[in-house]
């Protein structure tokens, strides 16, 4: 397993980030949104972004 930024393996870092992308999904259904008309993709262990800090974030595209 290779490390990225020093912050987990790729498998915790998927995981993670899987996590994250089913959380936002559960609180767009919860609000009202047809589950059909989400589509969750995640990616861990990426290791390109600076600072490190900006590795923990999520991404909505919202399309009419």
């Amino acid at each position: 397993m290779r490390l990225h930024s020093a912050t987990g393996n790729e498998q915790i870092n998927n995981s993670l980030s899987r996590k994250r992308a089913d959380y936002i999904k559960t609180l767009m259904v919860q609000r009202g949104i047809d589950e059909s008309f989400v589509t969750t993709s995640y990616e861990g262990g990426i290791n390109e972004y600076s600072p490190v800090q900006a590795n923990r974030q999520t991404c909505v595209t919202l399309s009419f």
